[in-house]
C-alpha cells in the first residue's frame, strides 16, 4: 500500500513539474513574439526615417542649387 502512495505522488509530483514546464514554455514563446513584434516595428521605423532623410537631403540639394541659380542672376 506504501509503494502505491509513493507512486501517486510521484505521478502527481511529475504531472505537476510538466504543467509548469507547459505553462513557462507558453509563456517565453509569448515574450518572444513580442519580441519579435518589436524588432519588426524598429526596422520598419528606421527604414522610414531612412527614406525620409533622404527626400529631405534631395529637397535641401535641389533648394541650394536654386539659391545658387538665383544668386547669379
Amino acid at each position: 500500500m506504501s509503494d502505491n502512495k509513493e507512486y501517486d505522488f510521484c505521478l502527481k509530483m511529475s504531472r505537476r513539474s510538466v504543467k509548469i514546464v507547459v505553462i513557462v514554455g507558453m509563456f517565453s514563446v509569448l515574450l518572444t513574439l513580442i519580441s519579435l513584434s518589436v524588432l519588426v516595428t524598429e526596422a520598419s521605423a528606421m527604414a522610414g526615417m531612412s527614406k525620409q532623410i533622404k527626400t529631405l537631403e534631395h529637397k535641401l540639394k535641389d533648394l541650394e542649387e536654386n539659391q545658387r541659380v538665383a544668386n547669379k542672376k
